[in-house]
């Protein structure tokens, strides 16, 4: 046989129904379908009207749809807190598409079954107790019992937020969509079939409008009882569309936390993603810039950080670092080890200070140093050897030829000096005898007395004093 079967009248006044006691149904799309199987509905594929894919556990608490759930254990569950977040299983689904385990029964006597969202889309009860929700927001268990939250720490994620939660409505736009006529209950008056103003000419005349301003909505039927069910159907339609709109305003419920702070409960759709998260935000920050890649100064990628830090790594042997070249603006370290040489921080301390110290004198067995030796030497010579050094060539200051053979003259003759002339003795009229070398020294010494003094040789940093007295001793040869 062939052709369609169909069950009812079409109207949601009378109820229809196929029972299968005992058998199956077989859908197929090449005419080889068989039901053989008791109990069992086969089909090339299935289509649903509502979105998620739930399975049945128990609970002996009055559990609502969008409350996230706990598992106790077994088939129980019950409305999570955070003490029990650690064990979140889900939550309770609002209209599941398809519904598993059906002929399960509860181990615990008196528990009820409930629906709880295993995959796909399903509404959520969530606060704004961590800040503002935003679409593709991960959500976990918050203080509030039952009640998801933005997640931010590690813990167990519930799913993922498919919109934005504003935290002044009950309700999100897409869970009115897709789920409000779940929660609504129209409320309307069917249609008096003795006497009704809202049908009249063919018309139904409906739409909440002020009386007398109503817009006349055309009948398709024909027949007066046709039109009355007709009517009723569009009266309840309206009734609906009016209670959904009437919950874009309901306000988010207010609720008082452990702190003391006060957050706003509502309702969004999010998608079941059962998971756990290892990361709270500043480590995903730490994993993001460790994972990220990393440039030279001429732009050439080198890599991202956490492949340096294991390339670093690997030269540690035995606690220690081995690296080609290090730069760094402070190293602080207790020994420095150069070429197999090390030094402590107070050796490096004493060489440095050595370093910068004045060369030490070497000391003579009498005590003092062997440069003072050498300056008393030649002070000593010169007490016991009156002759003066030879003075140096480019010293000497040529006397003038005149006084030169006057003084020559006078001394042969052994005559007193002239008015003009400047005695060369201590003042007495007599003279000594004076012995060709004496004379040359006293004539030397005459002369250069002007520069005798600064064109010395002087000894290696000789004292002061000693030097000029023995100048002056110089000096005073020749002159008794």
């Amino acid at each position: 046989a062939y052709g369609k079967l169909t069950i009812g009248d079409g109207s949601t006044t009378t109820n229809a129904g196929i029972q299968i006691g005992y058998g199956g149904i077989c859908v197929d799309n090449d005419g080889s379908c068989v039901a053989s199987t008791t109990g069992r509905i086969t089909a090339v594929e299935y289509t649903t009207a509502n979105s998620d894919l739930a399975e049945n556990y128990f609970s002996s608490e009055d559990l609502e749809a969008g409350d996230v759930v706990y598992l106790k254990g077994g088939l129980s569950v019950g409305r999570a807190t955070g003490e029990t977040a650690g064990r979140v299983l889900g939550v309770v689904s609002t209209a599941p598409g398809m519904t598993l385990g059906s002929n399960d029964s509860s181990l615990v006597s008196g528990e009820t079954a409930f629906p709880i969202g295993l995959s796909g889309r399903v509404p959520v009860k969530l606060s704004d107790e961590n800040g503002p929700v935003k679409a593709g927001d991960e959500l976990m268990m918050s203080s509030v019992p039952g009640v998801a939250m933005k997640a931010s720490s590690t813990g167990v994620v519930i799913g993922l937020a498919l919109e934005d939660f504003d935290s002044a409505r009950a309700y999100s736009d897409t869970y009115i969509n897709q789920f409000g006529e779940n929660i609504i209950v129209p409320e309307y008056t069917p249609i008096n079939r003795i006497s009704d103003p809202r049908i009249d000419d063919g018309c139904y005349y409906g739409g909440g409008n002020e009386s007398g301003e109503e817009v006349c909505v055309p009948l398709a039927a024909t027949t007066t009882s046709a039109q009355y069910d007709e009517a009723d159907q569009l009266a309840a339609e309206e009734a609906k569309a009016k209670a959904l709109r009437a919950l874009v305003r309901v306000d988010s419920e207010a609720v008082e936390i452990g702190s003391g702070e006060t957050v706003q409960v509502g309702q969004i759709v999010m998608f079941v993603d059962l998971s756990f998260r290892y990361l709270d935000e500043t480590g995903l920050a730490m994993v993001s810039a460790l994972l990220a890649t990393t440039t030279e100064a001429e732009g050439e990628e080198t890599g991202t950080i956490w492949q340096r830090l294991v390339s670093l790594a690997e030269n540690f042997v035995d606690g220690v670092l081995s690296v080609f070249t290090l730069k760094a603006d402070k190293v602080e370290t207790n020994e420095l080890c150069v070429d197999g040489v090390c030094v402590s921080g107070d050796e490096l301390r004493e060489i440095l200070l050595n370093l910068n110290a004045p060369p030490e004198q070497p000391i003579s067995s009498s005590g003092g140093t062997v440069e003072d030796e050498e300056v008393d030497e030649e002070v000593v010579e010169d007490e016991t050897n009156p002759p003066v050094p030879e003075p140096e060539p480019e010293v000497e200051i040529p006397p003038d030829t005149d006084e030169e053979e006057e003084v020559a003259t006078s001394t042969e003759a052994g005559t007193e000096p002239g008015a003009d002339e400047t005695p060369t003795g201590d003042g007495s009229e007599e003279e000594s005898p004076v012995s060709e070398d004496e004379e040359g020294v006293g004539e030397s010494l005459v002369e250069e007395d002007p520069v005798v003094e600064p064109e010395l040789e002087p000894a290696p940093e000789p004292e002061p004093e000693v030097i000029e007295e023995t100048v002056e001793e110089i000096t005073n040869i020749g002159n008794p």
